[in-house]
């Protein structure tokens, strides 16, 4: 039987790539060194949504320069801790299913595309992705969907057709804006539900194999 979904678009992070706690303690970094201290829940809670709102949630109204500077300090911290990415051990078997059944695959990243393409490609996963968009490529982040938008546009698929698979509620409700099916990785145990999420699972390869089949 074929499957309805022709595309899926990931927000790596938490999904394909074990990176999550990598951003944090990037983002923590340039907010103590800018002289914030924000607990780790409240970056948590946060992540996944598009910088100026994450920054603003945490610091509050503070001028553009201020937030600027921050965003800078976070992205030197992150470029330098890209060799401790890593995928999940299921990443790659997900992704040789929806390859071989013919599903198209975007990336929809939290970083630029540039810092992307090397993510995946130093984690040898690249042959698998049809079309990466970086944040600075949208004018608006999540929970908007613009950047999902833009990549489903890529892999030449109607989002209607289309999965998000991503880690937090903001993929979620960017993908139930466009009418894509929403599915969260939550690889937290004790997580029973993410909010927006028509679907959710701890493990990749189960996510791919519900799009194989629904």
């Amino acid at each position: 039987m074929l499957s309805r979904i022709k595309g899926a678009v990931f927000t790596p992070d938490g999904t394909i790539l074990n990176s999550v706690s990598v951003h944090l303690k990037a983002w923590a970094k340039a907010l103590e060194d800018n002289g914030y201290f924000v607990h780790h829940e409240t970056l948590q809670q946060s992540f996944g949504m598009a910088t100026p709102r994450l920054l603003r949630s945490m610091v509050g109204e503070v001028s553009d320069k201020v937030l600027e500077k921050i965003e800078r300090d976070y992205i030197k911290n992150f470029r330098e801790s890209l060799s401790q990415i890593k995928l999940f051990p299921d990443s790659l078997k997900a992704l040789e299913m929806l390859k071989k059944a013919g599903i198209k695959v975007g990336i929809a990243a939290l970083t630029d595309a540039a810092t992307a393409e090397l993510i995946l490609d130093k984690n040898g996963v690249l042959s698998f992705v049809d079309a990466i968009v970086g944040s600075d490529e949208v004018p608006f982040g999540r929970p908007d969907p613009d950047i999902f938008v833009e990549a489903f546009k890529r892999i030449g698929v109607n989002p209607t057709m289309g999965a998000v698979i991503g880690s937090t509620e903001y993929d979620a409700l960017s993908a139930r804006k466009i009418n894509a099916l929403s599915i969260v990785i939550s690889r937290d145990s004790a997580k029973k539900s993410v909010k927006f999420a028509e679907l959710l699972f701890r493990d990749l390869i189960e996510a791919a194999a519900e799009i194989l089949s629904s």
